[in-house]
């Protein structure tokens, strides 16, 4: 006789059929395992990863001390973070001018991003079966993929290549379209620009004027560089979007803008003249929307994914010890609708262990050395000093003298000139 206080999981052992007994045996080890792998993964943010200090050395050895915090964490934290640590390392190795460096983090990065996130039909089946929200490894959201693909493009320019330059700005916009389980539209204003000026300096005017009159239709204030512009000054200001989980069961992506930073604007000063940058993009604006809409809940999916599971398990393991209550009454075939109950209720398992494993809790791991927003000035190199100072502009207008920056132009292959600065 069944107890009524009787675990499920030993509802068959008390049959009397030797095959009950066999398929309870597999049953009660089946649902020891699910419970098990659901509950077993970690929720840290990374994995620690034990590293000599012979490896350590030897990997740190060629890298600037300054850089060292964040090459440590690229080898301690795993392959989970080895793509949001390459982003921070190689931003941070630009600042320093380590440009041999930052293309190397950069270019690590690129290639795990490639490897799920390319317009690729096995790249998105890929993605849409990559419900683990909170376990995967860091791939990013599409404005961060996008950021990455900016810097490298950076780097291409500082070495005069502009046929890469162009194809890697080409690559940030295709990720800007693309999330796990939706596509949008462009619209990240920065990287058409660049794409534009690329042209411009390639000699292709018709190829830059069609980015040009693109950027007008999300920029409508800004001004088509002249034809004779072979000067780009690149200044950011401000600091990262951050991630956070909102909604039910933290379920949902939301982010907010970047605090405590002062700087809202830039000018570029070259003795008596000076140059206003155009804020050509705001990144808190890029996180925060898709092809220009607002996005409230970009991990839905996932959420309706585990919700079914779970009913669906429920219901039938409900139904699995419905039918095997009713098994005595089947006379010689009892074993039979026995064993059927069974399969029911191992599938009703399997599917609310799914359900369990589906981490809907949002990834608010985020890139957090990027700017809030950037800036973009396009003159002729005889309109100014090789030299020149930037100011960093208060919302109110107001210059913040403690944040000036001395800068230089730096000449890329003779036709043009180049420079980038942030204010910390």
């Amino acid at each position: 006789m069944i107890s009524k206080n009787q675990p499920a999981t030993t509802l068959f052992i008390d049959r009397g059929c030797p095959l009950i007994r066999f398929f309870a045996a597999r049953f009660n080890r089946w649902v020891l395992c699910c419970l098990l792998v659901s509950g077993c993964a970690s929720t840290t943010d990374y994995e620690i990863v034990q590293v000599s200090d012979g490896v350590m050395t030897a990997y740190l050895e060629n890298k600037p001390s300054l850089l060292h915090y964040h090459y440590t964490r690229v080898l301690r934290e795993g392959r989970r973070n080895l793509v949001l640590n390459h982003m921070r390392a190689g931003l941070a190795a630009m600042e320093l001018g380590e440009f041999d460096l930052a293309e190397e983090s950069f270019d690590i990065a690129l290639l795990n991003i490639e490897s799920v996130y390319t317009d690729d039909e096995n790249a998105a089946k890929a993605r849409s079966l990559w419900y683990e929200e909170g376990r995967k490894d860091f791939k990013g959201e599409p404005y961060e993929r996008a950021m990455a693909y900016y810097y490298r493009g950076l780097l291409y320019i500082l070495k005069g290549d502009y046929e890469n330059a162009r194809a890697s700005f080409k690559g940030g916009l295709l990720q800007d379209t693309m999330a796990e389980e939706t596509t949008y539209q462009a619209d990240f204003a920065l990287l058409i620009f660049l794409e534009g000026w690329s042209s411009m300096m390639l000699g292709d005017w018709d190829m830059a004027q069609a980015s040009f009159k693109e950027v007008q239709k999300y920029r409508p204030d800004f001004v088509i560089p002249h034809r004779d512009h072979n000067v780009l000054l690149i200044a950011e200001t401000g600091n990262a979007p951050r991630k956070m989980a909102v909604g039910r069961g933290g379920a949902a992506l939301g982010f907010i803008e970047g605090q405590g930073s002062r700087e809202d604007g830039i000018r570029f000063v070259s003795g008596q003249s000076a140059y206003t940058g155009f804020p050509i993009e705001n990144i808190f604006w890029q996180a925060n929307t898709r092809g220009g809409r607002q996005v409230d809940h970009i991990l839905a999916g996932k959420v309706s994914f585990r919700e079914t599971n779970e009913v669906m398990g429920q219901t039938l393991t409900q139904l699995s010890l419905a039918t095997l209550s009713m098994s005595p009454q089947f006379g010689d075939d009892a074993g039979v609708v026995a064993i059927v109950a069974g399969i029911i209720g191992l599938v009703g398992l399997g599917q609310q262990a799914v359900a369990e494993r589906t981490q809907t809790q949002a990834d608010t791991r985020y890139w957090d050395n990027l700017p809030d927003r950037v800036h973009v000035v396009t003159l002729n190199s005889e309109d100014s000093d090789r030299d020149l100072k930037a100011e960093f502009i208060k919302p109110n207008g107001r210059r913040i003298a403690n944040l000036d920056k001395k800068i230089t132009i730096t000449p890329v292959n003779d036709r043009s000139g180049f420079a980038w600065v942030r204010p910390r």
